[in-house]
């Protein structure tokens, strides 16, 4: 290897072969549309290589009835395998709710909505347990007229905890809609 240049050369085969490199097009292009479906991965690697066998099959058809020319049996084999963002669509349609369900919900690839779903839970219960004693105080203290300084405190108290749980409630919202978000 050059000491100028630090990337090694290319491979021969790999300048020298133009089916494969239209092999390798088409397992990107399988790659895409399977980054789509929102299934666990061992699913998803399933769904991949069948896909690919497909493709590779309908690829190795087109190529046998124009050998000369892999771009275009590359082409006509795109064609005859159809729109890949309505292919992933069907394949997540046929994927059952409550596994999909699951997905979002285990899935370690994506934790931040659910980061978010949980601390908005965390937070809407601690501006809860300090909003209910008050309001409960408050209501104690029904019948003392509203001069003092403890109910002062308390109106206070439940502002903070009404506060409190709004943040929680917005948290909670904003990670519900990123998982949404992700998953459309």
């Amino acid at each position: 290897m050059n000491q100028d240049n630090p990337i090694p050369p290319a491979d021969d085969d790999e300048v020298r072969d133009p089916i494969e490199a239209v092999r390798a097009e088409l397992r990107g292009y399988v790659d895409h549309i399977v980054s789509k479906i929102r299934v666990p991965r061992r699913r998803r690697s399933a769904i991949r290589e069948e896909l690919t066998a497909h493709l590779m099959e309908i690829f190795a058809h087109e190529l046998a009835r124009a050998p000369a020319d892999a771009r275009a049996a590359f082409e006509a084999a795109l064609r005859r395998f159809g729109d890949g963002d309505a292919l992933s669509n069907e394949i997540q349609a046929s994927v059952p709710a409550l596994e999909q369900m699951l997905f979002l919900l285990f899935n370690r690839e994506r934790r931040m909505w659910r980061l978010m779903i949980g601390v908005g839970f965390v937070v809407i219960l601690l501006g809860t347990s300090i909003l209910l004693p008050a309001l409960g105080k408050i209501r104690q203290l029904g019948d003392v007229n509203f001069h003092g300084q403890p109910v002062m405190t308390l109106a206070l108290g439940v502002m903070i905890a009404t506060a409190i749980v709004m943040v929680g409630v917005h948290l909670l919202g904003w990670g519900i809609a990123r998982a949404v978000r992700k998953t459309t």
